[in-house]
């Protein structure tokens, strides 16, 4: 079996720069937008010691997942698909499991 992680995160931006690059993607903007990117990297737990304004490319493997989640939720969307057991995104973010519905 072969697993292929495909990353949409630059290792030269920031966490903090990938949710407003992402934010303005969803259409977020000014004050809304910036506090959607606070409340996303505290959220994941990339905010305390300023590891949201460090370079992605410094990240561990789990801090990128969870920039990734803060990334995929970032606008309130009403559906996130995940490539990964809801098990594993429960486990990174230590959230309530709920049910999917497919």
């Amino acid at each position: 079996m072969i697993f292929v992680f495909l990353s949409l995160l630059w290792e030269t931006l920031t966490g903090r720069e990938h949710l407003l690059f992402y934010g303005r993607l969803k259409n977020l903007k000014g004050s809304p937008l910036l506090q959607a990117v606070e409340d996303s990297l505290k959220s994941v737990n990339l905010y305390h010691g300023g590891v949201g304004d460090k370079f992605a490319g410094k990240y561990s493997g789990r801090m990128k997942r969870r920039l990734s989640v803060a990334i995929s939720l970032i606008g309130d969307p009403k559906v996130v698909f995940k490539a990964c057991s809801p098990q594993h995104i429960f486990s990174s973010v230590q959230l309530q499991p709920v049910q999917f519905l497919i």
